[in-house]
């Protein structure tokens, strides 16, 4: 780029023609390119010296008869109101007429203007027209303007290798807002360490030039690791610079790590003071940062009013995790009047826009029939659009429903495919019921063993039915080792939290008269329980237990080891 001259825009080159510096300058020094048109042409302050009123209406009249220059120069003083009522109609016509002639400015301009719809229709096969030529004249401002549309999925004509390209040239030849551009794009290729590497390399690229927005997104891959080694201290540093700059999110970030004193020296009420401060400036991040800490702060009334007011306005601008946790408070009616009408909407609204925690809730509300009618088929669409994005909850419940055939045909290998991802990420649902399709061989082959790895790991999270099957084979000494001791501290927990297969067991236990744990009583308490559940065989033992019959004691004693875990329910 381009030295100026102490701060100053440099003159286009006077030993050229005029059409050929102006368009040299936006080639080789962009980022001064409307500053020059803007002050020295049009001067400072919107205070017009003589000198250039005179040159102004010059413009005008060679504007009139076809000077490509004169009509760009024109367009610009209609569509800022220097010299003339702002006018962004009338500037487009002056823009158009110098485009056709081939002025690369007045191309950029006329893209700008069908982009935004502003003094034009909206249009962007329009707007990709004019910057395509703008572009590929060299004009830096063009390659980023037509780059951010290619780059945009909403755009209707998403082109993210050409988008690339764009912000490429521009970057290379030291433009910041290409160089960030370029770094954004990269991060939408595929998460290898050399794109992530390099995507940083240009985003700090342009956080060194003072842009702000990249300083907040270096902070940002500096404190997740991203593309670069982790390290607060600097990611830190980078939200200091951009929050020098004004930059309203690096405001919040510094105030959540004063918060939680993470980085910096815990300050609660500065924290607070920059979280506010973004608030303040419509930051819907912030409002949702600020909302957080007011629920888990209750030592003021207060605080729960101004966090749903806090996590409405944040909804209201369209954040997801705000829609999602205001969702859950209405679906569960804390801190709010319960209402799930609200709460679907709310879900909705995040999970239309692809956000896997409201797709999770949306699934939740149809499989359960909340506020709307049980509907499997809507559960099972919701579900797989959340598990596909790697929400492990939803992978579990997704699993379940193909284990089951409700919402889609029965698909043991898919059930055990998604079984397998949730419970890898410890999803508690999924960890004995990935046990027991290793146990039976479904969706995979058999192997026991490796069901008793996840039995333990569910047992040891609490649930109920791995504890109990995880007794039940201690107690059988088959695929662990014998341990009745083991066996009976398992079966008492799951029996304690009222897993009927549990209780009829534990009461064959105390009634077999078997390692130690005779005990008539406990025997026909935990044989009523199981049988109040509704557990037949425990109806009948319930009522015939003789403890003078050998006989009977040794049927006790097969009864236990012939049973096995397969009829469990899964999910």
């Amino acid at each position: 780029m381009r030295k100026t001259n102490q701060g100053k825009p440099p003159i286009p080159n006077s030993n050229v023609g005029p059409e050929a510096a102006f368009t040299d300058m936006a080639v080789n020094d962009p980022a001064n390119v409307e500053k020059f048109l803007k002050d020295v042409l049009f001067g400072e302050d919107g205070k017009m010296p003589p000198l250039m009123k005179k040159r102004l209406d010059n413009s005008f009249q060679d504007a009139k008869k076809g000077d490509a220059l004169a009509q760009l120069l024109a367009g610009i003083a209609c569509q800022e109101g220097v010299g003339v009522p702002k006018d962004t109609a009338e500037a487009v016509k002056w823009f158009r007429l110098s485009a056709r002639q081939g002025n690369a400015m007045a191309q950029y301009y006329l893209g700008l203007a069908y982009c935004f719809g502003d003094g034009a229709p909206l249009d962007r096969r329009e707007a990709i027209k004019w910057l395509r030529l703008s572009s590929e004249q060299g004009v830096f401002l063009a390659h980023n303007a037509l780059g951010l549309i290619l780059f945009k999925a909403d755009s209707g004509a998403q082109d993210l290798a050409e988008a690339t390209r764009l912000f490429r040239l521009s970057a290379e030849r030291g433009d910041p807002q290409g160089q960030y551009c370029l770094g954004v794009a990269l991060r939408k290729n595929p998460p290898t360490p050399q794109n992530q590497a390099e995507s940083f390399k240009w985003i700090k690229k342009a956080a060194e030039h003072g842009l702000a927005n990249a300083q907040y997104l270096a902070g940002e891959m500096c404190y997740i690791g991203d593309g670069v080694a982790q390290d607060t201290q600097e990611a830190i540093r980078w939200f200091h610079l951009a929050m020098k700059q004004g930059h309203v999110d690096s405001h919040r970030k510094i105030g959540e790590f004063l918060i939680i004193g993470e980085g910096v020296a815990k300050n609660i009420d500065e924290g607070i003071k920059l979280l506010r401060w973004a608030v303040e400036r419509g930051s819907k991040e912030a409002q949702f940062s600020l909302a957080l800490y007011k629920l888990e702060d209750k030592s003021k009334p207060s605080n729960l009013k101004e966090a749903v007011k806090l996590l409405k306005m944040a909804a209201q601008q369209g954040l997801p995790e705000a829609q999602v946790k205001l969702g859950q408070m209405l679906k569960l009616g804390q801190g709010v009047p319960k209402n799930l009408d609200e709460a679907r909407e709310l879900f909705r609204l995040a999970a239309e826009k692809g956000y896997p925690t409201a797709q999770y809730e949306m699934g939740q509300l149809y499989l359960h029939g909340q506020g709307v009618a049980n509907d499997m088929t809507e559960a099972f669409k919701w579900f797989k659009l959340a598990a596909e994005q790697g929400d492990h909850l939803s992978q579990s419940d997704l699993a379940g429903l193909y284990f089951k055939g409700h919402g889609a045909p029965k698909d043991m290998n898919k059930a055990a495919h998604w079984y397998r991802q949730a419970a890898e990420n410890g999803v508690y649902e999924a960890l004995f019921s990935f046990g027991v399709m290793n146990y039976l061989g479904l969706g995979m082959p058999v192997n026991r063993k490796e069901a008793m790895k996840w039995y333990s790991k569910a047992s040891d999270l609490g649930d109920m039915r791995a504890q109990c099957a995880l007794g039940l084979n201690y107690y059988k000494g088959e695929l662990l080792p014998r341990n009745a001791a083991e066996a009976f501290k398992l079966l008492e927990k799951s029996a304690q939290q009222g897993f009927g297969d549990a209780q009829f067991f534990l009461g064959l236990m105390y009634a077999s008269n078997d390692d130690g744990f005779e005990d008539e009583l406990a025997a026909r308490k935990w044989f009523i329980a199981a049988a109040n559940q509704g557990h037949k065989e425990a109806v009948s033992y319930s009522q015939v237990i003789d403890f003078n019959s050998p006989n009977f004691i040794e049927e006790l004693r097969e009864e236990m080891i012939k049973r096995d875990n397969d009829n469990f329910e899964l999910h």
